[in-house]
């Protein structure tokens, strides 16, 4: 898959990102981050450029921490229902195999 150049402005500064996903999608993660920052910013004025930054990495550390912690949970649920299903299954067949 051929790497795709995107020009990106983020809270007024421009950067030039190699990627493997689509411009569009990486143009949409740098719309998310300007905008994320810039409502830092404007809820607290005193607050530079540099600090907004190291706080929108940090909010998204933890959003995708969550979610993986949220997905792993769902994960092992499924794996239970699937172990479940499977017990009740044997469970049926033996049942079917006794009554027939």
């Amino acid at each position: 898959m051929a790497r795709n150049r995107v020009k990106l402005t983020i809270g007024g500064s421009e950067f030039v990102l190699s990627s493997d996903e689509s411009t569009e999608y990486m143009e949409a993660l740098g719309r998310t981050v300007d905008r994320e920052m810039r409502k830092l910013m404007e809820d607290n004025p005193r607050m530079s450029m540099n600090m907004a930054a190291v706080l929108t990495a940090i909010n998204n550390a933890d959003r995708a921490r969550k979610a993986e912690a949220a997905t792993d949970n769902l994960r092992t649920q499924v794996t239970e229902y699937l172990e479940e299903n499977k017990a009740l299954r044997a469970e049926m067949d033996a049942l079917r195999r006794l009554y027939s």
